[in-house]
Order: structure tokens, then sequence, then C-alpha cells
């Protein structure tokens, strides 16, 4: 009786199987398929699980919003960099993960992100990418070869519309990540 139903079972998943209807399940442990690494993706939002606001141009209460209250806020005055006589601010929002910069342009509601430096592991970040673990040929392997190579540093273009000056930096000490600096250095 068992050997019936068992002939049975095995009928019924054939014909199901050529009818389209049941497909055979992927052997346990094998990708369905890789995923898509993009240093620009990384670059606009480096972090796994805390979303950033989409575009460069925001200003730093968003960001406050989407990673909390900082550990310190500070402001620092600089000359503008078309007209010295025009002083604009340079805000950095310190976390124990790392700090944001944001270039406020003076007489004007407008800030813009310019630089968000990583040291911490407080959250993480994507692709796995760990400081003091992560290693210099895998930021490779993840990314391709750099287009600015250092003794201890990484450093790969981004391309954006409308911004003239974009870069992620990697840094190293004995071959092992310590520091990434993603920078933006025009509006979009």
């Amino acid at each position: 009786m068992k050997e019936t139903h068992a002939r049975h079972a095995v009928s019924l998943a054939v014909v199901l199987m050529v009818a389209g209807c049941a497909t055979p399940p992927h052997p346990p442990g094998i990708p369905t398929g890789p995923e898509s690494v993009s240093l620009q993706a990384f670059s606009r939002n480096p972090f796994q699980s805390v979303t950033l606001p989409g575009s460069r141009m925001q200003r730093h209460e968003e960001a406050i919003k989407a990673l909390g209250p900082p550990s310190a806020t500070l402001t620092k005055d600089t000359p503008n960099a078309q007209d010295p006589t025009i002083i604009d601010s340079v805000i950095t929002l310190r976390y124990t993960f790392g700090e944001l910069l944001y270039l406020h342009v003076s007489g004007k509601d407008l800030e813009n992100l310019i630089l968000i430096q990583l040291h911490g592991n407080q959250i993480a970040l994507k692709y796995g990418i760990r400081f003091g673990e992560t290693t210099r040929e895998q930021i490779q392997k993840l990314f391709g070869p750099a287009q600015h190579t250092e003794a201890n540093s990484l450093s790969y273009d981004v391309r954006y519309a409308q911004e003239m000056t974009n870069s992620t930096t990697f840094y190293f000490k004995d071959r092992v990540l310590i520091q990434v600096d993603i920078a933006s250095l025009m509006m979009d």
C-alpha cells in the first residue's frame, strides 16, 4: 500500500512539473543571484538599516531625524570659496560612528551634505563592511580597482549629476579598514 502511494506521489509530481505547476526546489545553500554591489549606492547612503535623505541638498535636521541626536553639533564659519567676503557655515554632527559635515550657504536657507566621515561600527554599513575587520583586498573585490591608490588608502570617484567633485576614500592601517570619507563638494 505504501509503495502504491509513493508511486502516485512521484507520478503526480512529474505531471505537475511538466504542466508547469510545480518547480523543483533550489538546492540548499546555493544563492539564487548575486547582490549588485555599487559604490554609488554606498556613497549616497552607506548605512544598511538607516535611510538618509535622498539628495545631498538637505538640512542637517533631516539627518538628525534619520540618525537620532548627535553627541555634539559644532558650527564653524568659513569664507565662501567663490566670494571670500561671504561667510558660510560648516555644521558638524558628531556621532559615535563618525561625523556628517554640512555647508550652510550664508543668506540662503540652503545646506549641502559635503562629507560623511565614518570610523565606528555602531551602525551596520552596507555590504558587511566593518572597521577593524574589512581588508583592503575585500574593498577592492567589492568595488574593483580604485582610481587613486596610496599606501594606506583607496579612492573611488563617484559620478552624480551636476556635481564636480565626489569621492569615497577608504583608509587602512596594516591593510585593515580604519576610516571611510565620502565627500561631495558641490551642490546637486
